[in-house]
């Protein structure tokens, strides 16, 4: 029986931007600048097109170290949780699910920070490691944050009610909890309801502190027709701790 010859194993090379130039017929020079699509450079739309198909095409995917070195941008943005216990919070995976989807697409990727008594993470923004920090959180704790922004690194508070006016390299996302509230008030009114139980937590989550003051103003706003509102402050932590065990 005749043997099979031997044959050397052809190892698995990375593609580069110079086969992505070679397999769309264009200088490597056009297919950096479509890549990276880089300001100040006149490229047609049918030829960056072009180059992106290829390199889709051809499985090439950017060298990290090299876009580090050459842009001077790492891709990698830091996303700072209270505790690893937040991701199942659902408003948290939900804004988790959407940011990194979102910034895949754009080749930048999220690496997940804990807050800490060491803030070792804060060694990763000094080192120039990200290029900005999403902070998610509810609670009042101010130190972490306020760690991150003196560092002056592009930062985004999510869920949090924070002064920027100051910082012009810092942002707020929060949505209009106090509207929100005095909503909820005027859609119980026109339901009929007159006497209202405020059942949340106004002791630590940012969010219910803002909407609590919606929902005064929307019960004071209809007082005159016989609207009360009792408040009932409970922790978020106590009802968790009381589900789990529910659930166990």
């Amino acid at each position: 029986m005749k043997k099979p010859a031997n044959r050397k194993a052809v190892p698995l090379r990375r593609v580069t931007r110079r086969d992505v130039a070679q397999a769309a017929g264009v200088s490597l020079t056009t297919v950096t600048h479509a890549l990276n699509n880089t300001p100040g450079t006149r490229i047609q739309p049918a030829t960056r097109a072009l180059v992106l198909e290829t390199a889709k095409r051809l499985g090439y995917t950017p060298s990290f170290i090299g876009t580090a070195l050459s842009s001077g941008k790492t891709g990698m943005y830091g996303l700072l949780l209270p505790h690893p216990q937040s991701i199942e919070y659902d408003l948290y995976t939900h804004l988790l699910h959407h940011l990194a989807k979102d910034m895949e697409v754009q080749h930048r990727h999220l690496l997940l920070l804990f807050r800490s008594e060491e803030r070792t993470y804060l060694d990763l923004i000094r080192r120039g490691a990200l290029e900005g920090v999403f902070i998610i959180q509810s609670d009042q704790e101010m130190a972490d944050t306020d760690a991150v922004l003196e560092l002056g690194t592009p930062t985004v508070v999510i869920n949090k009610t924070i002064d920027v006016s100051a910082r012009p390299h810092a942002g707020m996302v929060q949505q209009d909890w106090e509207a929100l509230g005095n909503r909820i008030i005027a859609d119980f009114v026109a339901d009929g309801r007159r006497r209202l139980l405020l059942y949340h937590d106004t002791r630590s989550c940012d969010a219910d502190i803002v909407l609590q003051r919606g929902l005064d103003a929307g019960v004071a706003a209809h007082a005159h027709a016989g609207v009360t509102g009792e408040l009932v402050s409970v922790s978020y932590t106590h009802l968790r701790a009381h589900e789990t065990e529910a659930t166990i």
